[in-house]
């Protein structure tokens, strides 16, 4: 029988010369440079690509090492142009398809890292032995994630994003910066102080006001309040008392709620006015609910 090839970088010699000792216990012929190649080899490359084509398989030692090595690159090519079978040992490394050229990601490999090592010898030998015809790809490890912590996933599909999402938000920082500009505006010129914002169904406003204007509103100014977002449903005046009594928890929600319904429209200010800030910003979500949902056109 043939011996086997092992192919390696020089920073992997202590995980090889551990290999080295448990396969010649386990009478594996092999060959290896440092043991093959004689002092005073004229041509050791030579040497190097005949122990390659007269061995019947090559031990690929794969990690970050020898990635980074021209030798062990070289040496598989060869003995894939000799066709030889090639058992890529994965000795060192956090990412195996960091470690291995591109095209190389989906081969199968045995996991000899660390406490892997004896489980992988295991496999390794059965498949040299010819026991195990291949070595199965070992299950991706999952994180290790504090107990009771779920991971976090930034895409929310078709929900929307909040101000909890802020972080997450990206692509619209040119309309939050024009929305926020006319905002200013409003305030600065003591016009109107009411802004739409206009656009078809599924465009994404919600989620650009919660997640990128309103946040970027209380960076600017830590000093304004902004009350929790109302949908007017079918009784638009009970949710409007709903986000100024958190603004003002002195007053109780029924007398905010009558204050609201008083003649004239004009309560909403007179409570805004009281609450202690400089600014008071209300955003109204689904703001045509007033239009298809209230029936009362007092409330609305």
């Amino acid at each position: 029988m043939s011996h086997i090839f092992i192919s390696y970088a020089r920073k992997d010699h202590f995980f090889v010369d551990r290999l080295r000792e448990d396969l010649q216990h386990n009478e594996v012929k092999y060959w290896i440079d440092h043991e093959g190649l004689s002092a005073g080899t004229r041509n050791w490359e030579r040497a190097i690509r005949h122990a390659i084509a007269d061995s019947h398989a090559v031990v690929w030692i794969v990690s970050p090492a020898s990635y980074e090595s021209e030798y062990v690159s070289s040496e598989i090519a060869v003995a894939e142009m000799h066709k030889l079978k090639i058992y890529p040992v994965f000795a060192d490394g956090d990412n195996w398809i960091a470690c291995v050229p591109l095209g190389k990601h989906n081969i199968q490999f045995v996991d000899m890292r660390h406490d892997k090592y004896r489980d992988g010898l295991e496999s390794l030998l059965e498949a040299l032995n010819g026991s195990k015809p291949e070595i199965a790809i070992p299950e991706p490890e999952k994180p290790v994630l504090p107990t009771g912590i779920d991971p976090r996933n930034p895409y929310k599909g078709l929900s929307v994003f909040t101000a909890n999402d802020a972080d997450d938000f990206y692509g619209r920082e040119s309309l939050v910066k024009k929305l926020s500009a006319r905002i200013e505006q409003k305030i600065t010129d003591s016009t109107d102080r009411f802004l739409a914002v206009l656009g078809p169904s599924g465009a994404g406003k919600s989620s650009v006001v919660m997640a990128g204007l309103l946040p970027a509103l209380q960076k600017a100014h830590a000093d304004w309040r902004v009350l929790p977002k109302i949908v007017p449903s079918t009784h638009p005046v009970e949710a409007l008392a709903d986000a100024l009594y958190s603004a003002m928890p002195e007053k109780s929600l029924s007398a905010i709620e009558q204050d609201l319904n008083s003649a004239g429209g004009r309560m909403l200010h007179r409570l805004a006015r009281q609450i202690d800030s400089p600014q008071v910003v209300l955003y109204i979500d689904q703001f045509e609910e007033l239009f298809t949902l209230t029936a009362d056109e007092t409330q609305r």
